[in-house]
């Protein structure tokens, strides 16, 4: 025993025995802090951070795992701790793919916690395992396809998937043109079909990219229109939209014109278009407005037989769009 240890604290005492017996006793936090950033011994300094690490205080939890290095620890932290931000930076700092892997698969685990562990994943198996499992949330599954790079397994979802969502988001990240091409030629479905025939002209893709931030504009065939509307709305609400706001938005700021007679159709109906080719159950009756005609993939002006569509979206923000829209005789106020 050092004669210095007579005048001072004894989690400052000489010997490291006697440091660790006072974390039990020590409640500071800031002298528990200093403790595990500064003790000389590597159980003290641990001692510390599995104290810090009980903390009611939120503060408290964070700087533990901020200080730790202990991956047993972080686990525990990313999987158990009720506080959103402190799991999120737990599970920031495992390093260890196994423990990673086994938080992916364990149920239990919040989403927000899977999400990010499969965010530091890289081995390609295990993503695509992610992928395939039917049982797992959408959001974990489409995380995984936006991280899949295994063409075979890509065009695997694509073709043979349960869901037409998640079929779409395989298709949405081939790079194949002949893979690609044989979606196009050969698959059932509309939406699958559309998504692979934009991916070869990227006309969408680019429409998509700049609407989530602001106005575009693109021509299509209207077969196509539907992939482009639930792409958009998926978009928006990736975005943190909710349903209700994207409603409003797509009813007040979508628009189509047929770009050879200008017979322009509003967000309404071009939504009402996209969720009957869906999910069906709209009866039409009485003056329509030509919508059977859109929903055959025709202009719905009886008159009028193009299968193209000029989409619009938040013209009004757009001094282009309001001229060219102008010269077709429809006028949109520019804000």
């Amino acid at each position: 025993m050092s004669l210095r240890d007579l005048f001072r604290p004894k989690w400052r005492n000489s010997s490291p025995e006697v440091r660790l017996s006072m974390i039990d006793i020590l409640s500071d936090a800031t002298v528990l802090i200093q403790i595990a950033k500064a003790d000389s011994d590597t159980r003290v300094r641990n001692a510390a951070i599995q104290k810090l690490a009980h903390s009611p205080q939120i503060a408290i939890r964070k700087e533990a795992v901020v200080l730790t290095d202990n991956e047993d620890l972080l686990v525990v932290m990313a999987k158990t701790d009720v506080d959103p931000d402190v799991r999120v930076i737990a599970i920031g700092k495992v390093r260890d793919p196994i423990a990673l892997s086994k938080i992916l698969n364990d149920a239990e685990v919040k989403l927000d916690i899977r999400l990010v562990a499969l965010k530091r994943i890289d081995d390609q198996c295990v993503i695509e395992e992610v992928a395939k499992n039917n049982d797992l949330d959408f959001s974990m599954r489409e995380a995984a396809i936006e991280k899949l790079t295994k063409q075979d397994a890509l065009f695997h979802l694509s073709k043979n998937d349960e869901d037409e969502d998640i079929r779409v988001a395989a298709v949405e990240r081939l790079q194949d043109k002949k893979l690609l091409q044989d979606i196009v030629n050969s698959d059932y479905h509309l939406l699958v079909r559309a998504a692979a025939s934009d991916m070869l002209s990227k006309n969408i893709q680019r429409f998509l990219a700049e609407a989530v931030d602001g106005p575009s504009t693109c021509i299509i065939p209207i077969w196509q229109f539907n992939y482009l509307y639930f792409a958009l709305t998926a978009r928006l609400k990736k975005k943190g939209l909710t349903n209700s706001k994207i409603v409003d938005l797509v009813d007040e700021k979508l628009l189509g014109v047929c770009p050879d007679c200008a017979t322009p159709s509003g967000g309404q109906g071009l939504s009402l278009k996209a969720t009957y080719d869906r999910f069906g159950g709209v009866m039409l009756t009485g003056n329509t407005g030509g919508m059977e005609h859109l929903m055959e993939g025709t202009c719905r002006n009886q008159d009028c037989h193009s299968k193209t569509i000029i989409i619009f979206w938040r013209p009004d923000e757009d001094l282009g769009a309001v001229k060219r829209l102008a010269e077709m005789g429809i006028h949109v106020k520019h804000k």
